[in-house]
């Protein structure tokens, strides 16, 4: 029986908007026996992305997934796409640019890419500042939606650690 292989050059070459599913199908397979030739495809698309702009955001997430975040922020400065501005974010929050990791995730939720959350993941960025009461009001603002993510959970708890409240934090 043949070993299926995932083609990573094939999803990474391609100019269409990538969805999150296959973003989640390729990750998958770019672990363990796929991970040297994700990051071929990653440096080939990177490349390739230099002459070719449509490519861009795929490059910059493949990047942002080999730990190249630095890469990955000049690679998708600008981009159109929500998908490639959360990237953009996550990437900045790596390198400690909270700030402007911040905004960079609002723009993600206004382009629609899962505003709930990146809310919750700019409240984050905030929180990171030192910015507790924004932080914990953004976190609220996404009400009952918010509410059932488990970054939700993850931000109210590390702002009532933040402010001295393990107990409140562990519940």
């Amino acid at each position: 029986m043949p070993i299926q292989t995932y083609d990573f050059s094939g999803s990474l070459n391609s100019t269409n908007a990538i969805t999150q599913d296959e973003l989640r199908q390729m990750v998958g397979s770019a672990i363990g026996a796929g991970a040297g030739e994700f990051r071929r495809a990653v440096e080939d698309v990177a490349q390739e992305a230099e002459q070719n702009p449509g490519l861009k955001v795929r490059a910059g997430i493949g990047l942002f997934f080999l730990g190249q975040s630095v890469r990955a922020i000049d690679t998708l400065k600008g981009c159109k796409e929500g998908i490639g501005r959360f990237y953009r974010a996550q990437a900045l929050s790596t390198s400690r640019n909270y700030e402007e990791a911040a905004d960079e995730f609002e723009q993600a939720g206004k382009l629609g890419f899962n505003p709930t959350e990146c809310t919750l993941r700019r409240a984050g960025e905030l929180r990171k500042l030192g910015r507790l009461e924004d932080a914990e009001a953004l976190v609220r603002s996404t009400g009952a939606e918010g509410a059932r993510l488990a970054e939700y959970s993850y931000q109210m708890g590390c702002i009532l650690a933040d402010r001295g409240d393990t107990i409140g934090a562990i519940e």
